[in-house]
């Protein structure tokens, strides 16, 4: 228990709203798969990609947040579902984390984090227009290799900003939220989709296949 309030002091001081955790442009845990309908509406009313283009959004968005902030994505989100679910902010974790109310379940969550200090550190999990655009890139090669850039053209998205505009349509409509710096020209000419879908492509003497993007230096 020492080690789960070493840091209290510090930590309890941190200017953290968990009642409704503003992380990325990626917010409210991406959404569930009770909001899917809403994204085929969104997807509809906007007309320009297809419903299937925000699926692998959702997925995308989720594989960028574990690249960029690593393997405690997934417990600090467990952690930030339950005090969201339980209108518990990050003082009232601590008071309870405190007086042993906490389920045993968070208090294991929160012991392999490392504590409450790496927890708090952890809960803004953000990630750039560009950080997700690169991450969207890596997955469709990773998903389809040399027939990423087509099945993308084929859902409408052609450009880096068609991204953006996928995102700012689902935080228009509440289903993502967004930092007050996030803007989509974040979004603008990251990388050109034929250098990075068509010409980045080997296919190696073997037989096997691996992306090469080194036009991006990633």
């Amino acid at each position: 228990m020492r080690r789960l309030l070493s840091c209290e002091g510090r930590a309890a001081r941190r200017e953290v709203s968990t009642r409704r955790p503003v992380l990325p442009i990626i917010v409210r845990r991406f959404m569930s798969e009770t909001e899917l309908k809403d994204i085929v509406d969104v997807a509809r009313e906007l007309g320009r990609y297809s419903p299937d283009a925000y699926d692998f959004l959702r997925h995308g968005l989720d594989y960028t947040v574990r690249e960029v902030h690593g393997p405690n994505v997934k417990q600090v989100r467990a952690v930030l579902d339950w005090m969201h679910h339980h209108e518990v902010d990050l003082d009232s974790l601590m008071e309870l984390l405190i007086k042993g109310r906490l389920p045993s379940r968070i208090v294991k969550l929160i012991e392999d984090m490392g504590g409450i200090e790496e927890l708090t550190d952890g809960m803004n999990l953000h990630v750039s227009g560009a950080d997700l655009c690169r991450g969207l890139r890596d997955l469709a090669i990773e998903r389809w290799g040399l027939m990423a850039g087509t099945v993308l053209r084929h859902w409408g998205i052609r450009s880096t900003r068609d991204f953006g505009e996928m995102v700012f349509a689902l935080v228009e409509n509440g289903l993502l939220q967004k930092q007050p710096d996030d803007v989509i020209e974040d979004f603008d000419n990251v990388y050109d989709f034929r250098m990075a879908f068509d010409r980045n492509y080997r296919i190696s003497v073997c037989g096997s296949t691996e992306a090469a993007l080194e036009a991006e230096g990633a």
